[in-house]
């Protein structure tokens, strides 16, 4: 059951940074805003670049991450350990 909980917070944190992130640059860019910038100069393929961008910015770090963790534990023979709750 806890790790139905866990997952259920992970997609929940995932769900509030798709949704905040993008709001958050949007009132940024409100405020912000240098006034002669014209949004509709930014093309379909910059949007397209900048989201794969940022994705392999995080998913990169993530994969690799996880591919060292899982090699040092078949490599030191003890079984991966449970995360305690306290």
């Amino acid at each position: 059951m806890d790790t139905q909980w866990d997952r259920r917070l992970e997609y929940a944190a995932l769900l509030l940074a798709f949704v905040v992130v993008p709001i958050a640059a949007v009132v940024i860019l409100r405020v912000t805003a240098i006034p002669r910038f014209d949004p509709s100069r930014i093309t379909n393929w910059a949007v397209v670049g900048g989201v794969l961008l940022a994705v392999a910015a995080i998913a990169l770090p993530a994969v690799l991450l996880s591919g060292w963790q899982s090699a040092r534990q078949s490599t030191s023979g003890e079984p991966p350990r449970e995360r305690r709750r306290s």
